[in-house]
């Protein structure tokens, strides 16, 4: 298991932890951030319900069309309970601390923030049709070669609670999340890209074309590639064991062995601590909530 301890970040944390907590707390921005995402769990919710009526109706051989089937979710109301709510506050607070907490999630340039955005969000620039990306990273683990080439490294995951089977999920498909990112953007023109409003990428492909032009088709390197030893890094509090009960939810541990658990971490997964504990996540979550009313 590769574990990166706080340790050596101790004197390069950007601020004190009370001071980054206090800050937080007064963030409209963070505020923003949690009401986004509570949205974004409700669209989750009603896709799975969704998903599993059509299921449901289908073993019955009954047929419905989509719009009795929307009607039908009607009767499904998104009522998350008050220990989920807290969980969702805890994630996006733990995110927010580790965004201030220098060398965890690190600073990039503006081609590399671009595509952190896009794969954060494909939305944003009217993608969501021809990149379905179900489950996106925290942040991305970027380099830029000497010639211009984007290297992908990896992916980082804030991650305050234990494993349960979405969160096994996202760890398994980022790669191949990425990857159609990666397809997409080798495939595009220059102007394509523009024209979806990704300026910066735009900018790199047309600068890569011409550094490619001269070479034999055979030859010819995409402009974004991903590491072979590509690893997802998980970023836990700094007082998480990192054993399999500490790690993996109950509910996971029915289906998700001791076994895999290792595996998962030996193939294809570093643990990196913050120095902030989950005393600091708890208490800064329930300032928060107190101001969400």
């Amino acid at each position: 298991m590769n574990i990166e301890h706080s340790y050596e970040f101790e004197e390069q944390v950007k601020s004190d932890p009370t001071e980054i907590m206090n800050d937080i707390v007064e963030s409209k921005v963070t505020v923003a951030a949690i009401l986004s995402h509570l949205t974004e769990e409700e669209k989750y919710f009603k896709k799975e319900k969704k998903y599993e009526l059509r299921k449901e109706l289908k073993r019955q051989n009954r047929y419905t069309t989509e719009k009795a089937l929307e009607e039908e979710l009607e009767n499904y109301k998104y009522e998350p309970d008050d220990i989920s709510v807290i969980k969702t506050v805890k994630g996006e607070l733990f995110e927010a601390m580790l965004r201030r907490e220098e060398k965890m999630l690190p600073e990039v340039t503006p081609l590399e923030k671009e595509l952190a955005s896009l794969i954060e969000n494909p939305n944003r620039y009217n993608l969501q049709e021809i990149l379905d990306i179900k489950r996106r990273p925290d942040t991305l683990y970027t380099k830029i070669s000497e010639e211009g080439q984007l290297i992908i490294k990896g992916a980082g995951e804030a991650k305050s609670a234990r494993l349960n089977e979405r969160a096994l999920d996202q760890i398994l498909t980022f790669e191949d999340n990425i990857k159609k990112i990666a397809d997409f953007i080798d495939k595009a023109t220059p102007e394509e890209l523009e024209k979806y409003g990704l300026a910066e990428l735009s900018k790199a492909k047309k600068e890569w074309n011409e550094k490619q032009e001269y070479l034999k088709e055979e030859d010819r390197k995409p402009l974004l590639v991903i590491n072979p030893h590509f690893r997802v890094t998980l970023i836990v509090p700094s007082d998480r064991d990192t054993g399999y009960k500490d790690m993996v939810g109950k509910t996971l541990q029915e289906t998700f062995s001791k076994k895999d658990y290792e595996r998962l971490m030996k193939n294809k997964v570093n643990i990196k601590r913050s120095k902030f504990s989950t005393t600091d996540i708890s208490d800064t979550a329930h300032r928060v909530m107190k101001k969400l009313g």
